[in-house]
């Protein structure tokens, strides 16, 4: 596709136009209050009824901020990377409990006894 042929795309798409951290979710979000009369949840533990866990692994290039997100259990995470104003949004949105250093330090022993040893199990 040519350039001129995206700027014409990008002229069609309203949330591309629109500040903030979150564009797309935000117009999304009227979209749905618009046609449907709902109403989105304010947060993951809103809507799932189950706290919401952030553990940070790292930072990228001073202005990222590399971490995992839970629902309900920490053990099962999603990585995301995120700029340090949106991380920081992201987690007043979601009213997320950030482990410390040893509940971190624990769920890595327990993702170690499943890759490399029997889960469970003390050595």
């Amino acid at each position: 596709m040519q350039i001129k042929g995206l700027r014409a795309l990008a002229q069609r798409l309203p949330f591309l136009h629109r500040p903030g951290p979150w564009p797309l979710f935000d117009w999304c979000s009227e979209q749905m209050t618009q046609t449907h009369g709902m109403t989105p949840p304010a947060s993951a533990s809103e809507m799932s009824g189950l706290p919401c866990y952030v553990r940070v692994t790292g930072t990228l290039e001073q202005r990222f901020v590399a971490f995992e997100f839970a629902i309900g259990d920490p053990e099962l995470a999603v990585e995301l990377v995120l700029l340090f104003d949106q991380f920081h949004a992201f987690c007043a949105q979601h009213q997320a409990i950030h482990l410390d250093a040893e509940e971190g330090a624990r769920l890595d022993y327990e993702r170690l006894k499943w890759r490399f040893g029997a889960p469970g199990i003390d050595h």
